[in-house]
């Protein structure tokens, strides 16, 4: 019956060394490494601009929303009114191609309480948007109104 005798291992460095295809091995691994650290690296600094760049109207839901686009296409005057609750549900009313900016505002406002009603919602109707101009935190002052507003000195 013969023996087994078990042969001295060579190092781990020695052997990594000698061995072409483990050499080999690592040099593919070496790389993979450096190519999906660049790839981190590319990435962290692509989502960064993306961040730094993008401005606030790219990002809101409302602008991005099919009724908005719908309102955008209205002949003007036009109006967009919203309401929401502190569980983000909002509703919206939109009227347009009507005679004046008031009958405009009227009809959106409208619309936007038959909404609110129909799913109980507590929070007020606002306008958010006449026309072009948004007014949701407040409506921009003309030139009269500027005037009126103005503290005169004696």
């Amino acid at each position: 019956m013969e023996r087994y005798t078990a042969k001295p291992m060579r190092p781990a460095q020695e052997w990594n060394a000698q061995t072409p295809v483990v050499a080999q091995r690592l040099a593919i691994r070496k790389r993979a490494d450096w190519r999906m650290a660049g790839f981190l690296l590319i990435s962290c600094l692509g989502l960064a601009t993306a961040c730094t760049t993008s401005g606030y109207s790219a990002n809101n839901p409302l602008r991005r929303s099919q009724l908005w686009q719908f309102y955008q296409k209205l002949p003007s005057p036009r109006a967009f009114a919203l309401s929401g609750d502190p569980k983000h549900v909002w509703i919206a009313g939109v009227a347009g191609g009507v005679s004046t900016q008031t009958e405009a505002v009227d009809l959106a406002i409208a619309d936007c309480e038959r909404l609110r009603r129909k799913r109980r919602m507590t929070a007020q109707c606002r306008v958010y948007a006449e026309n072009e101009t948004i007014v949701w935190w407040g409506r921009p002052e003309t030139e009269d109104q500027s005037t009126k507003n103005s503290v005169e000195s004696p």
